[in-house]
């Protein structure tokens, strides 16, 4: 395998999140014949917030909708996961007030 490399770049990002976004856009665009990681096409897993009158905070992975609010990628569904369920746990909070929360609101 290393035989048939003709060239290599290597690019700094300033954060993890950067190199994880950059990584998963540079294996889509070029395809890599021997990549194993990303084959099945996945993405990086987000946490969205909807802008609808109820919003909801949940996992995300795909395409973005212009309309939610992401945070992440998140390196695993599972890491994801497990940090909605803590919000959950220790906020003792609906969706809609984790929103409002978040969202720098004084009066909930």
């Amino acid at each position: 395998m290393v035989a048939n490399i003709q060239n290599f770049d290597v690019i700094i990002t300033n954060t993890e999140t950067q190199a994880l976004l950059l990584e998963n856009e540079l294996i889509k665009q070029h395809k890599p014949r021997y990549n194993i990681l990303l084959k099945d096409s996945k993405s990086y897993p987000y946490i969205y917030i909807t802008n609808d009158k109820h919003p909801r905070v949940s996992f995300y992975r795909g395409t973005k909708n212009k309309n939610y609010q992401f945070f992440g990628p998140y390196p695993s569904a599972h890491v994801v996961r497990d940090s909605l369920n803590l919000l959950k746990k220790f906020l003792k909070l609906g969706n809609v007030l984790m929103l409002l929360i978040a969202q720098g609101h004084d009066r909930v």
